[in-house]
């Protein structure tokens, strides 16, 4: 099952990587991009906790909003009200959060009342298509695999593209100073470079080539 799981993983990621080298809506006006996405921030945050949570039962999230009594309705009804950073808070405030054990799977979630076993790949997100896996940096631990997609990657170019005009960068070559694969940080930029047209001449690890056991 694992060998079959990642050949399908393969093939999406094939089918995947053409549209998404491709594709320059996003590219040729950061600035306008990232004004349009903040404009829409409430709805598309409300349509990622439907999505992603409110229409999962299998969500580790859901039990927690459940026990804070905030359903679909309330929470739409607080970011209409109070935006989404005021929300946030207030959710934290009700002990919607988690810390990191709980979220790497080391350790139940634990509020009162409330106790849930949970594993790492619990918090894999229902909207995710599966198309690649990372591995968190890994600092002081092994780091942690996790499974990603190529849209993941896609709100972070407009950001990047306009941090490279802001630098008068955009026609420079690159140099990084990053994890050898499979690092998720790595993976990330190599593949917004390849999209952006950006050239990287050199790379320069500071951990050692090859796979990693999480």
């Amino acid at each position: 099952m694992g060998l079959f799981n990642d050949l399908a993983m393969g093939w999406r990621y094939a089918r995947g990587l053409k549209p998404f080298l491709s594709d320059k809506r996003s590219d040729s006006d950061p600035t306008a991009t990232i004004r349009a996405e903040l404009a829409t921030r409430d709805e598309r945050f409300l349509s990622t906790m439907h999505a992603g949570i409110f229409a999962y039962p299998r969500s580790p999230y859901l039990p927690l909003l459940q026990r804070a009594g905030i359903d679909e309705q309330h929470l739409a009804a607080l970011v209409q009200q109070l935006g989404i950073q005021a929300t946030l808070r207030q959710l934290y405030d009700a002990g919607v959060y988690l810390t990191l054990d709980e979220f790497k799977g080391r350790a139940p979630i634990v509020r009162s009342g409330l106790e849930l076993p949970v594993k790492a790949s619990d918090f894999d997100s229902p909207l995710n298509k599966g198309q690649l896996h990372g591995v968190t940096g890994g600092s002081r631990t092994r780091g942690t695999r996790i499974t990603l997609d190529l849209e993941d990657f896609e709100g972070e170019i407009p950001m990047y593209r306009l941090w490279l005009q802001a630098n008068d960068a955009l026609a420079l070559p690159q140099t990084y100073w990053r994890p050898a694969m499979p690092s998720t940080s790595t993976l990330k930029y190599a593949l917004i470079a390849a999209r952006t047209g950006i050239r990287v001449d050199r790379w320069y690890t500071q951990t050692r080539p090859g796979p990693r056991q999480p």
